[in-house]
């Protein structure tokens, strides 16, 4: 009998345990007449033609400034993943969703501030963190958490503030517009179907409360895979959308969706966009993307170049693309010259800009190379070199780009 009380104690505990993992589910809209459909305007945009990648290119005939600001490393701000770096009015903020397990905020001086990522049930706590935006209308920093199906909104150095219901699922990509309106980039799912017809579009606009009020770009991907997921990033102030697989790349307004760039793959074998729909498995898309090249989905955009890489024939290439020339150079790999060092992929851009982290060992590693080949290193690089550790956060890196 005793055996029989504690097996239904455990069995009772073992279901509690599997109902806080469950998922709150969505509602469907009250009224679809109401959801607006937000025309494509595919008429313009300019055409990126790109030829085959160089074996090699030296740094300095790319980099023309670089800045390197160190994040304080202490017990609350270690940084595992950059998954994503943005810097808004004078402070950055890096989302680390798989390590940190949240979003860590420094002064521009890589100074930590604060850290928005206690996990629990409260109303200011994090189930299962994936996304991070900036309000640029209310200067709120938005986190989506996939557990609570929630829009959680906090003050630019971590104070929460509220949270808005999320009415449909998506990957995590989204952002503010000037309007107030939220814009997330969902991929065809079967979560979706309360959705019925609107799942076919691939960019949701909410509204402050959460509810769905427009959506736009009609792409019917596959719901059986989960891969095609799309990129949502700002340059500048203007919010740019990357559909993958499609090689292009849109300005998303809150009355319409424009072609920005296309992406020219004419001298490699592209991936065929309207293929994507057929695939029956993962196995099935694999097998074939393994003989194609596409734009990947990490694209970052500053005032003067777009940064890219493609993936062709499970190899990935880099490319930058001057919007002043109107040219690109692709590379596979980048030869240390000069006195700016910088490290790749790039993970988003600020001004003239581009972002991305420099580990500490790979710093060291420079320093030795300068020191045995007498080449030169700054006075402020060897400084920060000296004084950081290998078990430090990563070195942020700004970087500008020479005109090509």
């Amino acid at each position: 009998m005793k055996n029989i009380f504690w097996g239904f104690i455990i069995l009772v505990l073992f279901s509690c345990s599997l109902q806080k993992r469950q998922y709150a589910s969505f509602s469907s809209p009250k009224d679809f007449s109401e959801i607006h459909q937000l025309p494509v305007d595919s008429s313009s945009g300019t055409i990126i033609h790109l030829d085959n990648p160089l074996n090699k290119i030296e740094m300095k005939d790319l980099i023309e400034k670089a800045l390197y600001i160190p994040l304080e490393t202490r017990a609350n701000s270690l940084i595992g993943y950059y998954q994503k770096v943005t810097i808004y009015n004078n402070y950055i903020y890096v989302y680390d969703g798989v390590a940190a397990e949240g979003v860590l905020i420094f002064k521009m001086n890589g100074r930590f501030v604060s850290k928005i990522g206690v996990k629990g049930g409260g109303p200011d706590e994090l189930s299962l963190l994936r996304g991070m935006s900036i309000d640029r209308k209310q200067n709120l920093l938005i986190l989506y958490d996939n557990g609570k199906r929630k829009l959680m909104y906090y003050t630019l150095l971590g104070k929460f503030v509220k949270s808005v219901d999320v009415k449909f699922r998506f990957s995590g990509k989204f952002a503010g517009l000037s309007t107030g309106e939220t814009v997330a980039a969902t991929g065809k799912n079967d979560e979706n179907r309360h959705l019925e017809s609107l799942n076919e579009y691939r960019l949701v606009y909410s509204d402050s409360a959460g509810d769905i009020r427009k959506v736009a770009f009609r792409y019917d991907d596959n719901e059986k895979l989960y891969i095609a997921w799309s990129d949502l990033f700002y340059s500048d102030d203007e919010l740019v959308y990357h559909p993958q697989f499609l090689n292009s790349i849109y300005s998303v307004l809150s009355d319409s969706v424009k072609l920005r760039f296309t992406f020219d793959l004419s001298k490699f074998s592209a991936f065929e966009n309207d293929r994507i729909s057929v695939f029956d498995s993962d196995d099935e898309f694999d097998e074939y993307r393994s003989r194609c090249c596409s734009v990947e989905p990490e694209i970052s955009e500053n005032k003067t170049h777009l940064s890219f890489s493609l993936y062709d024939k499970g190899k990935r290439y880099y490319y930058f693309y001057d919007k002043r020339s109107n040219k690109a150079i692709g590379f596979k790999n980048i030869v240390w010259s000069g006195s700016n060092i910088v490290n790749l992929p790039v993970l988003s851009s600020y001004g003239e800009y581009f972002i991305s982290v420099m580990p500490v060992g790979l710093l060291q590693d420079y320093y030795d190379y300068c020191c045995k080949n007498g080449a030169f290193i700054s006075n402020e690089l060897k400084m920060i070199i000296e004084k950081s550790d290998s078990e430090d956060n990563s070195i942020l890196v700004l970087f500008k780009l020479r005109e090509l």
